[in-house]
């Protein structure tokens, strides 16, 4: 028989849907997951491994990045059937598509997809309210965007914080304090830009206004763009909300990329006196001209990750901006990895580790440079830090913590 929805390709006899609908879920272990994967997002590997440990076994469906939904669905509903998985799981609403399609076959197999969103709810959910179903579970690394992921149309909304990556972790802490000095990892996001403007092709007076926005994003942060256009500005503000949800999510990311590339240039010249060292794009060369030798490539081998946040007396982290104060990876590697971090400071933050004590914290860019010479001279002090950071990861921020929550949610939701 054919779904609700009308997708080419997509057919089931009717006894395999109502045993797919009549089946227990969660019901004995071994329990089944189907990992909806995207290929270039390096997290995945880690997922396998901790759902093995709650007793889950998992198969994967790769997302084709070509978006052929039709090909997609047909391949999802063919593991669905040699599978028989009691749920699905997803990162950042891979896979889920704007129409909702999968939403509606998920919600007719009575089949449960959870989805983890690692990035800001802001711009994975809420612009596409038609996503949403009864069987979609969203998990929210943002606790404050609960609020607009239910109003988006999600039933099932439940606060879900990052965690340590698990091959980031580090064997045992350094036994002597790192001689380098600070060290920021991370991206200037001009390419990012760029990437959303030229898929965007938004013309040239929105392009132009992109920037003018961003420097208005950095005086008065905000969630939703639209209140950063001002009254003379009401036609370019009407042109933006007529497009598409995927041009103005397109629209929306330019301007908070770029008021990332330039919030993060500004606090790393007032830091130029302290000689940080720089890992990321070439860009940033172009961005601080006198960086000089201390720039040097991003790499993403574990190894050399954990390495480099261990080998810095100080790990600089600046959030990016369309966080929203949501603590990022970086929050929980650095320590796991055995390195100190200092970060900016949040109210979610805050919550998951405890200020001065589990966490070094910076107040903004006016702030920054005092408390990196006072970390920098100060080394029990990292250490100790460090020390109490990787404990508390250790007891309540892991993958596995993560991944048994959203187990147990499902099973209070079968």
């Amino acid at each position: 028989m054919s779904t609700e929805r009308d997708v080419p390709r997509l057919t089931i006899s009717r006894r395999d849907f109502e045993a797919i609908r009549q089946q227990p879920r969660l019901h004995r272990r071994p329990y089944r997951c189907l990992l909806l994967v995207r290929p270039d997002y390096p997290v995945y590997a880690d997922l396998p491994p901790a759902l093995a440990a709650l007793g889950i076994r998992t198969v994967g469906l790769p997302v084709p990045a070509d978006r052929d939904k039709a090909a997609f669905l047909d391949a999802l509903l063919r593991a669905i059937l040699d599978f028989r998985p009691d749920f699905l799981l997803t990162l950042s609403h891979c896979g889920v598509d704007a129409q909702g399609t999968l939403a509606a076959l998920l919600a007719d197999l009575r089949l449960p997809l959870a989805s983890w969103l690692l990035d800001s709810p802001d711009l994975l959910v809420a612009p596409f309210p038609d996503a949403a179903g009864e069987a979609i579970v969203v998990f929210s690394c943002d606790a404050a965007a609960l609020p607009a992921i239910r109003q988006a149309g999600y039933r099932h909304v439940r606060a879900l914080p990052l965690a340590a990556a698990p091959g980031r972790g580090a064997a045992a802490a350094p036994a002597t304090p790192p001689a380098d000095g600070l060290t920021f990892v991370g991206a200037d996001y001009v390419a990012e830009t760029g990437r959303r403007l030229q898929r965007g092709r938004f013309g040239r007076e929105l392009t132009v206004l992109v920037r003018r926005l961003a420097e208005r994003s950095l005086a008065a942060p905000a969630r939703d763009i639209t209140g950063l256009f001002r009254p003379e500005e009401a036609r370019q503000r009407a042109a933006w909300q007529a497009m598409s949800p995927s041009r103005r999510q397109d629209f929306a990311l330019a301007v908070l990329c770029r008021a990332d590339t330039l919030g993060r240039t500004a606090v790393l010249r007032r830091l130029a006196p302290l000689e940080p060292r720089i890992v990321g794009p070439a860009t940033w060369k172009r961005l601080l001209p006198d960086l000089g030798d201390r720039w040097q490539p991003p790499t993403y081998d574990d190894a050399a990750v954990t390495a480099l946040f261990r080998a810095s007396a100080v790990n600089l982290n600046i959030t990016s901006r369309h966080m929203h104060g949501t603590p990022n990876q970086r929050v929980f590697d650095v320590p796991a990895a055995g390195g100190f971090l200092l970060t900016d400071a949040s109210p979610q933050l805050a919550a998951l580790f405890e200020p001065g004590t589990e966490v070094a914290t910076y107040d903004g860019a006016h702030d920054v440079v005092s408390r990196c010479q006072r970390y920098l001279r100060d080394a029990p002090a990292r250490t100790a830090i460090m020390a109490a950071a990787r404990r508390r990861i250790a007891h309540e921020h892991t993958f596995g913590h993560r991944l048994a929550v959203i187990l147990q949610t499902l099973k209070e939701l079968r």
